[in-house]
């Protein structure tokens, strides 16, 4: 007896003894509601021998029916062999990679996971990040970001998560090059989006950006006196000093 038919028997088991146990009580047409006697009613007992030969008889006599029955009381098992990493990805729709500092940005990442539903694993991504100065990566999310198991589409088996802790780079002390990328986990593999390789925009495995800063600019200054002055007269100095960057500015005036 194979374990199939084993498990077959063992749900009808079941089945018939939970019928037994909550179905309805009924009485035969001859017998008196109100005998005091034990004998002639209660639940039926089940006989496992006569089950399990009814589905012997079954398998031989009737094929078809016991494949359909087995069909329904069976579903094979799914075995983590069968369990393939979701496919996690940045996500960058920007033309241009060379960015001011304070230039926002929408970093996102793309998650593709084929597995059946009931074989989804929650999944933790943080954000990293390699900074100009820095040969090491920072975590830039104070708390991993999760995505549920039933969070994605049913159609195209993909959601994705835009990173809001990084809006832009308006934090960064030096400009330079700054990499980022994303690591994974499932809660038993551990992986990064920097092992994919050969991707095409708008799809990476690393972002790469250069950061630069706006020089300031000046204009419209004047730091000459309008006419002849005594030492003790007021003297207006003017200038238009602008910052694309949007960054605060200390402006000293040098007398020599």
């Amino acid at each position: 007896m194979n374990k199939k038919l084993i498990c077959i028997l063992v749900i009808l088991a079941l089945m018939l003894s939970v019928q037994n146990v909550v179905g309805p009580a009924t009485t035969s047409a001859g017998s008196s509601g109100g005998s005091g006697g034990g004998g002639g009613g209660g639940s039926k007992q089940v006989d496992i021998d006569r089950l399990l030969k009814a589905v012997e008889d079954g398998k031989k006599n009737k094929p078809e029916k016991f494949e359909e029955l087995k069909t329904l009381l069976w579903k094979n098992p799914i075995t983590s062999e069968n369990y393939t990493l979701p496919l996690v990805l940045m996500y960058y729709g920007g033309n241009n990679t060379t960015i001011s500092r304070t230039e926002p940005i929408e970093i996102i990442t793309f998650i593709k996971n084929n597995n059946l539903p009931e074989m989804r694993r929650m999944l933790d991504l943080d954000l990293e990040a390699k900074e100009p100065g820095s040969n090491e990566y920072r975590r830039v999310n104070i708390f991993p970001n999760k995505i549920q198991a039933n969070e994605y589409n049913v159609k195209t088996n993909i959601t994705q998560r835009i990173w809001n802790d990084l809006p832009s780079f308006a934090y960064l002390k030096e400009v330079g090059e700054v990499r980022l990328r994303v690591n994974a986990s499932d809660g038993v593999n551990k992986w990064s989006t920097s092992s994919y390789k050969d991707l095409k925009p708008p799809f990476y495995g690393e972002l790469v950006f250069n950061v630069t800063n706006s020089q300031p600019m000046m204009s419209e200054f004047n730091i000459m006196p309008a006419g002849l002055v005594r030492y003790n007269d007021p003297i207006e100095y003017k200038a238009n000093i602008e910052d694309e960057d949007g960054d605060m500015l200390n402006v000293t005036l040098h007398i020599l």
